[in-house]
């Protein structure tokens, strides 16, 4: 079941409205895994695929990070500590 805000109108939403939200994306998504930033409710694969981006897409020779289990004892929370580019 989905269930919208009370007076939204999903015909007011609109393709120029996607085209806006899509281009926010693409525009910061070198801004996701900045030093300092914490992301949780992951699990050991999506934690595969960070490391894997964190190194080959940002081409980084060595990046330190923290996993630690949440509150919940199933998911993870990795937090990035540092990251050096490559020379």
């Amino acid at each position: 079941m989905i269930a919208f805000n009370k007076d939204w109108n999903p015909e007011s939403f609109t393709r120029q409205d996607l085209k806006e939200i899509l281009s926010d994306i693409l525009a910061n998504k070198d801004k996701a895994y900045q030093i300092g930033s914490s992301h949780g409710g992951l699990h050991p694969t999506q934690i595969q695929d960070i490391i894997a981006f964190l190194m080959f897409q940002e081409e980084n020779s060595s990046v330190q990070f923290t996993v630690s289990t949440e509150a919940d004892d199933y998911h993870l929370t990795l937090t990035i500590d540092k990251k050096q580019k490559k020379s």
